[in-house]
């Protein structure tokens, strides 16, 4: 598993978690659409989010090396 995916999935977990104390302290009704949609949202948009920056700061940094492989 790449780095990138890594870091998109400790922050999916993360974002879960952060969910369920949302629920557990009420913030989201608790009826089963309202947590479902809360931890598919939270979840799939940071996990998302945070695979998109870490991938393109390792293709960031591939670039710079090959770069200075050139020069």
């Amino acid at each position: 598993m790449s780095l990138p995916v890594k870091i998109g999935l400790g922050a999916a977990l993360v974002a879960e978690i952060l969910i369920v104390a949302g629920i557990v302290k009420g913030t989201v009704p608790s009826n089963v659409e309202s947590v479902a949609i809360a931890v598919i949202i939270s979840g799939v948009t940071w996990g998302v989010l945070a695979w998109a920056v870490a991938q393109a700061v390792v293709d960031t940094e591939e670039a710079l090396e090959e770069d200075e492989a050139d020069e």
